[in-house]
Protein backbone atom coordinates (compact mmCIF):
# COMPACT_ATOMS: atom_id res chain seq x y z
CA UNK A 1 0.00 0.00 0.00
CA UNK A 2 1.58 3.57 -0.94
CA UNK A 3 1.74 6.35 1.41
CA UNK A 4 -1.10 8.28 -0.04
CA UNK A 5 -3.55 5.63 0.77
CA UNK A 6 -2.45 4.98 3.84
CA UNK A 7 -2.90 8.28 4.72
CA UNK A 8 -6.35 8.02 3.15
CA UNK A 9 -7.04 4.81 5.09
CA UNK A 10 -6.20 6.25 8.50
CA UNK A 11 -8.09 9.10 8.21
CA UNK A 12 -11.31 6.90 7.34
CA UNK A 13 -10.74 4.94 10.44
CA UNK A 14 -9.83 7.69 13.22
CA UNK A 15 -12.32 6.84 15.56
CA UNK A 16 -11.97 2.89 14.98
CA UNK A 17 -9.73 1.83 18.38
CA UNK A 18 -7.61 -0.51 16.48
CA UNK A 19 -5.22 -0.73 13.57
CA UNK A 20 -6.30 0.18 10.39
CA UNK A 21 -6.31 -2.56 7.34
CA UNK A 22 -7.72 -5.23 9.54
CA UNK A 23 -10.70 -6.86 8.32
CA UNK A 24 -11.79 -7.05 12.90
CA UNK A 25 -11.84 -3.24 11.87
CA UNK A 26 -13.93 -2.95 8.73
CA UNK A 27 -16.49 -5.49 10.36
CA UNK A 28 -16.56 -3.05 13.41
CA UNK A 29 -17.51 -0.13 11.40
CA UNK A 30 -20.12 -2.47 9.47
CA UNK A 31 -21.88 -3.22 12.90
CA UNK A 32 -21.38 0.51 13.95
CA UNK A 33 -23.75 1.29 10.73
CA UNK A 34 -20.96 3.06 8.45
CA UNK A 35 -21.23 0.83 5.29
CA UNK A 36 -19.43 3.21 3.37
CA UNK A 37 -16.34 3.19 5.49
CA UNK A 38 -16.51 -0.71 5.98
CA UNK A 39 -16.26 -0.82 1.97
CA UNK A 40 -13.14 1.37 1.72
CA UNK A 41 -12.08 0.10 4.87
CA UNK A 42 -11.96 -3.75 3.07
CA UNK A 43 -11.52 -2.31 -0.14
CA UNK A 44 -7.76 -1.41 0.96
CA UNK A 45 -6.95 -4.71 1.85
CA UNK A 46 -5.23 -6.87 -0.59
CA UNK A 47 -8.45 -9.51 -1.53
CA UNK A 48 -5.76 -12.26 -0.91
CA UNK A 49 -5.50 -10.97 2.55
CA UNK A 50 -9.50 -10.56 2.70
CA UNK A 51 -10.08 -14.00 2.07
CA UNK A 52 -7.18 -15.08 4.75
CA UNK A 53 -8.32 -12.77 7.53
CA UNK A 54 -11.94 -13.93 6.97
CA UNK A 55 -10.70 -17.65 7.02
CA UNK A 56 -9.26 -16.66 10.32
CA UNK A 57 -11.95 -14.97 11.66
CA UNK A 58 -14.68 -17.68 11.06
CA UNK A 59 -12.21 -20.10 12.23
CA UNK A 60 -11.51 -18.57 15.57
CA UNK A 61 -15.09 -17.66 16.60
CA UNK A 62 -16.92 -19.06 19.23
CA UNK A 63 -20.57 -21.57 17.61
CA UNK A 64 -22.59 -19.25 19.21
CA UNK A 65 -21.15 -15.97 17.78
CA UNK A 66 -20.48 -17.67 14.35
CA UNK A 67 -23.55 -16.96 13.01
CA UNK A 68 -23.62 -13.55 13.17
CA UNK A 69 -19.49 -13.24 12.23
CA UNK A 70 -20.84 -15.19 8.91
CA UNK A 71 -23.57 -12.86 8.47
CA UNK A 72 -21.22 -9.59 8.75
CA UNK A 73 -18.67 -11.16 6.09
CA UNK A 74 -21.25 -12.47 3.93
CA UNK A 75 -23.05 -8.60 4.03
CA UNK A 76 -19.74 -6.64 3.35
CA UNK A 77 -18.40 -8.82 0.86
CA UNK A 78 -21.93 -8.45 -0.96
CA UNK A 79 -21.45 -4.62 -0.47
CA UNK A 80 -17.98 -4.55 -1.98
CA UNK A 81 -19.34 -6.34 -5.05
CA UNK A 82 -22.46 -3.59 -4.95
CA UNK A 83 -20.10 -0.84 -4.68
CA UNK A 84 -18.10 -2.16 -7.27
CA UNK A 85 -20.77 -2.54 -9.77
CA UNK A 86 -19.93 -6.11 -10.26
CA UNK A 87 -22.48 -9.00 -11.11
CA UNK A 88 -24.03 -10.64 -8.09
CA UNK A 89 -23.08 -14.01 -8.87
CA UNK A 90 -25.05 -16.79 -7.44
CA UNK A 91 -23.98 -20.19 -8.78
CA UNK A 92 -21.46 -22.77 -7.48
CA UNK A 93 -18.68 -22.56 -10.00
CA UNK A 94 -18.77 -25.99 -11.82
CA UNK A 95 -15.47 -27.19 -13.56
CA UNK A 96 -14.73 -25.49 -16.96
CA UNK A 97 -12.76 -27.87 -18.85
CA UNK A 98 -10.08 -26.35 -20.97
CA UNK A 99 -10.16 -22.76 -19.28
CA UNK A 100 -7.54 -21.47 -17.33
CA UNK A 101 -8.34 -21.50 -13.46
CA UNK A 102 -8.49 -17.60 -13.51
CA UNK A 103 -11.32 -17.72 -16.26
CA UNK A 104 -13.61 -20.07 -13.84
CA UNK A 105 -17.47 -18.21 -13.04
CA UNK A 106 -17.27 -16.20 -9.94
CA UNK A 107 -19.95 -17.37 -7.17
CA UNK A 108 -21.79 -16.49 -3.91
CA UNK A 109 -19.80 -15.09 -1.25
CA UNK A 110 -18.54 -18.28 0.42
CA UNK A 111 -19.75 -16.92 3.47
CA UNK A 112 -23.26 -17.50 2.13
CA UNK A 113 -22.21 -20.61 1.28
CA UNK A 114 -20.93 -21.26 5.21
CA UNK A 115 -24.42 -20.33 5.51
CA UNK A 116 -26.62 -22.32 3.30
CA UNK A 117 -24.33 -25.63 4.02
CA UNK A 118 -24.91 -25.63 7.95
CA UNK A 119 -22.66 -28.92 8.24
CA UNK A 120 -23.93 -30.73 11.47
CA UNK A 121 -21.15 -28.81 13.44
CA UNK A 122 -18.62 -29.97 11.39
CA UNK A 123 -15.72 -27.70 9.71
CA UNK A 124 -16.58 -26.25 6.46
CA UNK A 125 -13.64 -25.03 4.10
CA UNK A 126 -12.01 -24.10 6.87
CA UNK A 127 -14.59 -22.79 9.35
CA UNK A 128 -16.45 -24.14 11.74
CA UNK A 129 -20.28 -25.53 11.09
CA UNK A 130 -23.17 -24.45 12.38
CA UNK A 131 -26.12 -26.44 13.34
CA UNK A 132 -28.92 -24.95 10.84
CA UNK A 133 -29.16 -23.18 7.71
CA UNK A 134 -29.81 -19.53 8.24
CA UNK A 135 -32.72 -19.10 6.54
CA UNK A 136 -33.40 -15.62 7.33
CA UNK A 137 -30.85 -14.29 6.19
CA UNK A 138 -30.00 -16.65 3.33
CA UNK A 139 -33.88 -14.91 2.42
CA UNK A 140 -32.42 -11.56 2.35
CA UNK A 141 -29.43 -12.07 0.44
CA UNK A 142 -30.86 -14.15 -2.42
CA UNK A 143 -34.18 -11.65 -2.49
CA UNK A 144 -31.28 -8.56 -2.62
CA UNK A 145 -28.91 -10.76 -5.12
CA UNK A 146 -31.91 -11.09 -7.55
CA UNK A 147 -33.49 -7.73 -7.21
CA UNK A 148 -29.49 -5.93 -8.40
CA UNK A 149 -28.81 -8.44 -10.58
CA UNK A 150 -32.92 -7.24 -12.38
CA UNK A 151 -31.63 -3.22 -11.59
CA UNK A 152 -28.65 -4.06 -13.99
CA UNK A 153 -29.97 -5.99 -16.47
CA UNK A 154 -28.00 -8.94 -15.61
CA UNK A 155 -30.72 -11.44 -16.38
CA UNK A 156 -28.98 -14.64 -16.54
CA UNK A 157 -27.97 -13.37 -13.00
CA UNK A 158 -30.88 -12.88 -11.39
CA UNK A 159 -32.29 -16.06 -12.74
CA UNK A 160 -29.57 -17.82 -11.26
CA UNK A 161 -29.62 -16.31 -7.80
CA UNK A 162 -33.36 -17.20 -8.04
CA UNK A 163 -32.40 -21.26 -8.69
CA UNK A 164 -29.59 -21.34 -6.58
CA UNK A 165 -31.28 -20.67 -3.29
CA UNK A 166 -32.07 -23.83 -0.82
CA UNK A 167 -35.60 -24.95 -1.67
CA UNK A 168 -37.00 -23.59 1.37
CA UNK A 169 -36.14 -20.08 0.60
CA UNK A 170 -37.49 -21.10 -2.67
CA UNK A 171 -40.68 -21.60 -1.57
CA UNK A 172 -41.08 -18.62 0.87
CA UNK A 173 -43.40 -15.97 -0.80
CA UNK A 174 -41.17 -12.83 -1.27
CA UNK A 175 -39.22 -15.37 -2.98
CA UNK A 176 -42.18 -16.68 -5.19
CA UNK A 177 -43.03 -12.76 -6.12
CA UNK A 178 -39.04 -12.54 -7.30
CA UNK A 179 -39.11 -15.97 -9.20
CA UNK A 180 -42.31 -14.75 -10.47
CA UNK A 181 -41.23 -11.58 -11.99
CA UNK A 182 -38.11 -12.93 -14.00
CA UNK A 183 -40.89 -14.43 -16.02
CA UNK A 184 -43.66 -11.63 -15.82
CA UNK A 185 -40.52 -9.43 -17.68
CA UNK A 186 -39.93 -11.20 -21.02
CA UNK A 187 -44.64 -11.81 -20.35
CA UNK A 188 -45.29 -9.43 -23.30
CA UNK A 189 -42.07 -9.19 -24.70
CA UNK A 190 -41.32 -12.64 -26.35
CA UNK A 191 -42.48 -14.72 -28.59
CA UNK A 192 -42.70 -17.54 -25.78
CA UNK A 193 -44.37 -14.48 -24.23
CA UNK A 194 -48.05 -16.77 -23.20
CA UNK A 195 -45.54 -19.88 -21.79
CA UNK A 196 -43.63 -16.80 -19.53
CA UNK A 197 -47.07 -15.47 -18.27
CA UNK A 198 -48.52 -18.19 -17.15
CA UNK A 199 -45.22 -19.32 -15.12
CA UNK A 200 -45.08 -15.81 -13.41
CA UNK A 201 -49.12 -16.40 -12.76
CA UNK A 202 -48.34 -19.87 -10.84
CA UNK A 203 -45.44 -18.13 -9.40
CA UNK A 204 -47.95 -15.15 -7.33
CA UNK A 205 -50.61 -17.24 -6.95
CA UNK A 206 -48.63 -19.35 -4.49
CA UNK A 207 -46.97 -16.30 -2.89
CA UNK A 208 -50.54 -15.40 -2.37
CA UNK A 209 -51.74 -18.80 -1.30
CA UNK A 210 -48.95 -18.62 1.63
CA UNK A 211 -49.36 -14.77 2.31
CA UNK A 212 -52.65 -13.24 1.17
CA UNK A 213 -51.68 -9.61 2.75
CA UNK A 214 -48.52 -9.18 -0.10
CA UNK A 215 -49.92 -6.75 -2.13
CA UNK A 216 -46.97 -6.68 -4.97
CA UNK A 217 -48.44 -10.36 -5.26
CA UNK A 218 -51.46 -9.22 -6.11
CA UNK A 219 -50.83 -6.53 -8.17
CA UNK A 220 -48.26 -8.29 -9.98
CA UNK A 221 -50.85 -11.06 -10.93
CA UNK A 222 -53.07 -8.66 -12.14
CA UNK A 223 -51.26 -7.25 -14.77
CA UNK A 224 -50.20 -11.04 -15.58
CA UNK A 225 -54.24 -11.49 -16.10
CA UNK A 226 -54.29 -8.34 -18.72
CA UNK A 227 -51.59 -9.82 -20.54
CA UNK A 228 -53.47 -12.94 -21.40
CA UNK A 229 -56.36 -11.34 -22.25
CA UNK A 230 -58.51 -12.39 -18.97
CA UNK A 231 -59.65 -8.68 -18.11
CA UNK A 232 -62.74 -8.86 -16.03
CA UNK A 233 -60.29 -11.61 -13.46
CA UNK A 234 -57.68 -8.84 -13.52
CA UNK A 235 -60.07 -6.18 -12.65
CA UNK A 236 -62.04 -7.91 -9.78
CA UNK A 237 -58.51 -9.03 -8.17
CA UNK A 238 -57.37 -5.08 -8.64
CA UNK A 239 -60.20 -3.72 -7.31
CA UNK A 240 -59.24 -3.63 -3.88
CA UNK A 241 -55.78 -2.00 -4.16
CA UNK A 242 -57.14 1.00 -5.95
CA UNK A 243 -57.94 2.93 -2.94
CA UNK A 244 -55.14 1.32 -0.69
CA UNK A 245 -52.91 3.56 1.07
CA UNK A 246 -49.70 2.75 -0.48
CA UNK A 247 -48.98 5.22 -3.30
CA UNK A 248 -47.13 3.30 -5.46
CA UNK A 249 -49.46 0.79 -5.72
CA UNK A 250 -52.73 2.18 -5.62
CA UNK A 251 -51.53 4.21 -8.82
CA UNK A 252 -50.18 1.21 -10.85
CA UNK A 253 -53.42 -0.12 -9.64
CA UNK A 254 -55.10 2.24 -11.27
CA UNK A 255 -53.38 2.39 -14.24
CA UNK A 256 -53.50 -1.56 -14.72
CA UNK A 257 -57.49 -0.77 -14.24
CA UNK A 258 -56.99 1.37 -16.68
CA UNK A 259 -55.18 -0.78 -19.23
CA UNK A 260 -57.62 -3.52 -18.45
CA UNK A 261 -60.72 -1.29 -19.21
CA UNK A 262 -58.47 -0.03 -22.74
CA UNK A 263 -58.03 -3.31 -23.65
CA UNK A 264 -61.65 -4.62 -23.21
CA UNK A 265 -63.04 -1.73 -24.94
CA UNK A 266 -64.65 0.34 -22.00
CA UNK A 267 -62.68 3.58 -23.12
CA UNK A 268 -64.77 5.37 -20.67
CA UNK A 269 -64.05 3.57 -17.47
CA UNK A 270 -60.66 3.35 -19.23
CA UNK A 271 -60.31 7.16 -19.02
CA UNK A 272 -61.81 7.43 -15.23
CA UNK A 273 -58.86 5.20 -14.03
CA UNK A 274 -56.56 6.76 -15.85
CA UNK A 275 -57.35 10.18 -13.96
CA UNK A 276 -57.59 8.32 -10.86
CA UNK A 277 -54.17 7.58 -11.42
CA UNK A 278 -53.61 11.71 -12.38
CA UNK A 279 -54.36 12.37 -9.12
CA UNK A 280 -52.01 10.41 -7.51
CA UNK A 281 -49.32 12.82 -9.34
CA UNK A 282 -49.17 13.09 -13.90
CA UNK A 283 -46.61 10.27 -14.72
CA UNK A 284 -45.63 10.05 -18.07
CA UNK A 285 -47.62 6.81 -18.02
CA UNK A 286 -50.58 8.10 -17.23
CA UNK A 287 -50.65 11.22 -19.64
CA UNK A 288 -49.99 9.02 -22.15
CA UNK A 289 -53.11 6.75 -21.70
CA UNK A 290 -55.16 9.69 -21.70
CA UNK A 291 -53.82 11.24 -24.55
CA UNK A 292 -54.07 8.03 -26.58
CA UNK A 293 -57.79 7.85 -25.16
CA UNK A 294 -58.07 11.45 -27.35
CA UNK A 295 -56.66 10.23 -30.17
CA UNK A 296 -58.25 7.71 -30.44
CA UNK A 297 -61.70 9.53 -30.00
CA UNK A 298 -60.58 11.93 -32.39
CA UNK A 299 -59.76 14.77 -30.46
CA UNK A 300 -56.65 15.62 -31.70
CA UNK A 301 -55.68 18.95 -30.26
CA UNK A 302 -56.46 17.06 -26.55
CA UNK A 303 -54.04 14.70 -27.24
CA UNK A 304 -51.76 17.09 -28.01
CA UNK A 305 -51.79 19.37 -25.49
CA UNK A 306 -52.06 16.47 -22.67
CA UNK A 307 -48.23 15.33 -24.36
CA UNK A 308 -47.21 19.37 -24.66
CA UNK A 309 -48.05 20.11 -21.17
CA UNK A 310 -44.52 18.58 -20.19
CA UNK A 311 -46.03 18.14 -16.28
CA UNK A 312 -45.47 14.15 -16.03
CA UNK A 313 -43.41 12.75 -13.25
CA UNK A 314 -39.96 11.54 -14.08
CA UNK A 315 -40.23 9.12 -11.53
CA UNK A 316 -42.58 6.99 -13.28
CA UNK A 317 -43.19 4.01 -11.05
CA UNK A 318 -44.36 1.63 -14.16
CA UNK A 319 -41.00 2.37 -15.30
CA UNK A 320 -39.26 0.76 -12.02
CA UNK A 321 -42.34 -1.53 -12.25
CA UNK A 322 -41.22 -3.29 -15.74
CA UNK A 323 -37.29 -4.05 -13.98
CA UNK A 324 -38.90 -6.67 -12.11
CA UNK A 325 -38.77 -6.60 -8.20
CA UNK A 326 -35.61 -4.18 -8.75
CA UNK A 327 -37.74 -1.58 -7.11
CA UNK A 328 -37.14 -3.45 -4.23
CA UNK A 329 -33.38 -3.52 -4.33
CA UNK A 330 -32.80 -0.87 -1.16
CA UNK A 331 -35.39 -2.13 0.82
CA UNK A 332 -33.82 -5.35 0.77
CA UNK A 333 -30.29 -4.20 1.31
CA UNK A 334 -31.62 -2.27 4.63
CA UNK A 335 -33.25 -5.75 5.70
CA UNK A 336 -29.82 -7.46 5.00
CA UNK A 337 -27.87 -4.96 7.12
CA UNK A 338 -29.62 -4.80 10.08
CA UNK A 339 -29.56 -8.53 9.70
CA UNK A 340 -25.80 -8.08 10.75
CA UNK A 341 -26.34 -6.42 13.93
CA UNK A 342 -25.88 -7.35 17.16
CA UNK A 343 -29.15 -9.42 18.88
CA UNK A 344 -30.60 -9.29 15.19
CA UNK A 345 -33.60 -12.10 14.66
CA UNK A 346 -31.80 -15.61 14.45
Amino acid sequence: MNAAALFTLILGLATADRAAGTLETCLRLYTNGDYAGAVRCAAAIEPADVARQASTAVRETSPTLLRQRLRLLAALDTELRVDGGAVMACAIPEPLNGFPAGMARKRKPIWVEHLELAADGRAHRGGTGLDEPDWTFLKQWHLFATAYNQGHGYVAAAKECIESAPASVREDPEMKIAEGALSEVPCSRSKDGLVKCADAERSYRAALTAAPELTEARLRLGKVLIEQGRTSDALTLLEPLNLIEEARTRHLARMFSALAHERAGTLSQAQHFYELAEHDGATASSTIGLASLAYRAGDRAKARALLSRNKADASDPWLSYSKGIAWNAAAYLARLRALTRPGAAA
